[in-house]
């Protein structure tokens, strides 16, 4: 068997040498990603595309494994037609990156990477930073599934009003959390802190755009650590420009990673972080585990365990 890879912790390594010879991959531009999976019988996906056109010539495919949750950047659809499970990690970094949420909230609602700075620079300009305190404040939380689920429970401590908004969500288990369920709208409207935990598909690309930008309040905070598509670039731009919000908080984006010259990045109230939501030693340990003896199960000839697909 033959296995093509991103680079992963070593023990994932030692799991796919069991059942083949395992070559690790750095450049995944899509012409050397075609070139790369045409003999592989598996390949274990970070953030490479993996596409219709790179599925197509792989003619001995057996398994695409998502190293994480995102399935964004493979073509499912394409896969499935073409007999290829794919696999990922369900819920695995889930406690990660609530924590990572919270520490963000925290970051920018009390300007702590400024006061960092203020202190590298030999500066004590406090009554520059005057913050925000999150008790009585209501946080909105966009996607209300494991992650938001965990964000509400991790946060009960902070005294906060919790409302959600998340079609597949009842308002009693919402209730059970501590949270409200509202609309799309209400939530925009009246929330201080607005976070989003929402897998990235056709219906939730640009979910907010202008239109819902307009409806958030002058004071209140953005934070996104799920998928960058999720919010439309432009409008964000337009309405940080506008000071139609207080701060962003990202950790997320449309190409990782992001340009030098990203205007976004450029702008004032904007915090950022290099993806790192789930950078913990116990998160990228589990997901390796799972996801590679995923791998040796479908190469064994049997069924994987956290297949999305069925073939």
């Amino acid at each position: 068997m033959y296995i093509i890879t991103e680079p992963l912790l070593d023990e994932g390594l030692k799991i796919l040498r069991t059942i083949g010879e395992v070559r690790v991959i750095e450049n995944t531009n899509p012409e050397n990603l075609k070139a790369e999976i045409r003999n592989a019988d598996a390949i274990v996906v970070k953030f490479a595309r993996i596409t219709k056109e790179c599925i197509d010539v792989a003619h001995h495919l057996k398994v695409i494994a998502k190293h994480g949750v995102g399935t964004d950047n493979i073509d499912v659809e394409r896969a499935t037609e073409r007999g290829i499970w794919v696999v990922n990690v369900p819920a695995a970094n889930a406690d990660s990156v609530a924590e990572f949420t919270i520490g963000l909230i925290l970051a920018i609602t009390r300007r702590i990477p400024e006061g960092v700075q203020q202190i590298k620079e030999g500066k004590w300009e406090r009554e520059s930073l005057l913050g925000l305190e999150l008790t009585g404040k209501t946080l909105g939380i966009i996607g209300f599934g494991t992650i938001g689920q965990k964000v509400a429970r991790k946060i009960k401590g902070f005294d906060m009003k919790l409302l959600t908004y998340d079609p597949f969500v009842s308002k009693e288990k919402a209730a059970e959390l501590g949270a409200v369920l509202v609309d799309l709208d209400t939530l925009l409207r009246e929330s201080d802190i607005i976070t989003l935990h929402l897998p990235l598909n056709k219906e939730t690309r640009g979910l907010i755009g202008e239109r819902e930008l307009k409806m958030v309040k002058p004071s209140s905070f953005l934070i996104n650590a799920a998928r960058s598509e999720i919010v439309d670039k432009k409008a964000l731009i337009s309405a940080i420009k506008e000071k139609r919000l207080a701060g962003v908080a990202l950790d997320v984006f449309e190409t990782e990673p992001p340009p030098s010259n990203d205007e976004l990045l450029a702008l004032p109230n904007v915090y950022a972080t290099p993806h790192i939501a789930a950078m913990t030693k116990q998160v990228q340990e589990n997901i390796v585990r799972t996801v590679c003896s995923d791998v040796v199960r479908v190469l064994k000839g049997e069924a994987p365990v956290n297949a999305i697909n069925r073939v």
